[in-house]
C-alpha cells in the first residue's frame, strides 16, 4: 500500500469517527435542528463574517440552491442575519447573530471534546506535531 493510500485510509477512518461522535452528540450540539450543513455554515461564517453568499458557497463547495435554502433556514432560526453590502447593494452580506455565535461556541466545545478523545492515544508532543501539520493544510 502506498503512503498516500495509507494516509487516505486513516484520514477517512478519522473523519468517520468524528462524524459518528458528532451524530451521537446530536441533542447537545443541535437542539435547533440545523443539521450538519447548517453547522458547517455557522462555523465557516465565524471565520469570515460578514461574507457575501457567493463566498460561503465557494468555500463550502456546495450547490448554490442548497446553500440558499440552508441560509434561509438559519435565518429563520435567528442564527444568521443578512444585510446589503455598503459597496454593492445587490450583494447580501451574511453574519452571525448573538444566538449564532453561541451555537458556534457549543459546536466548537463539542468538537474539542471529540478531538481530545480521539487524540488520547497520542503523546503531548505527537499532538503538537499533529496540530502543526494540520495548520499547513
Amino acid at each position: 500500500m502506498s503512503d498516500l493510500h495509507d494516509v487516505a485510509l486513516h484520514l477517512d477512518r478519522l473523519m468517520r469517527r468524528v462524524g459518528a461522535r458528532l451524530h451521537a452528540a446530536g441533542e447537545e450540539i443541535d437542539p435547533d435542528g440545523v443539521g450538519p450543513i447548517g453547522g458547517m455554515i455557522l462555523t465557516t461564517l465565524a471565520e469570515i463574517e460578514p461574507a457575501p453568499v457567493r463566498d460561503i458557497v465557494d468555500l463550502m463547495q456546495r450547490d448554490k440552491s442548497q446553500m440558499t435554502r440552508a441560509l434561509k433556514m438559519l435565518e429563520s432560526r435567528g442564527l444568521i442575519k443578512r444585510q446589503p453590502s455598503s459597496d454593492d447593494r445587490r450583494v447580501q452580506l451574511v453574519s452571525l447573530t448573538s444566538k449564532g455565535r453561541k451555537k458556534v461556541d457549543v459546536i466548537r466545545h463539542v468538537m474539542s471534546d471529540i478531538v481530545e478523545e480521539l487524540l488520547a492515544p497520542l503523546s503531548t508532543t505527537e499532538r503538537r506535531k499533529f496540530a502543526t501539520l494540520l495548520r499547513k493544510l
